[in-house]
């Protein structure tokens, strides 16, 4: 077994979209937790539609298989494919809020 290596920064939506393209930050185009706007703040959290390559799921989807992401972060609000999204920020598992 090797070494398992994150490019910095290490930041969750970073991660969260590394892992769920398979792409480097460089690549998805999701560089921090988040993102300017024109708006008030001036920023917002990332969100499903900053990725700028397609998720595990999405590809999986487009080849005609069945698909799910579930409570993966960082996709709200989800992007359209054939499959399914079940978002559980803000619910209760089994106790454990999430």
């Amino acid at each position: 077994m090797g070494n398992l290596y994150s490019p910095p920064p290490l930041a969750s939506p970073v991660l969260d979209a590394t892992v769920g393209t398979g792409r480097f930050a460089s690549e998805h185009g999701v560089l921090d937790r988040l993102v300017g706007t024109d708006a008030d703040p001036g920023y917002r959290r990332v969100q499903g539609a900053d990725w700028a390559a397609p998720a595990v799921w999405e590809i999986v989807a487009q080849r005609g298989k069945r698909t799910a992401a579930i409570a993966w972060p960082a996709t709200y609000p989800a992007s359209a494919f054939e499959g399914h999204v079940l978002r559980c920020v803000g619910t209760r598992l089994r106790g454990m809020a999430v």
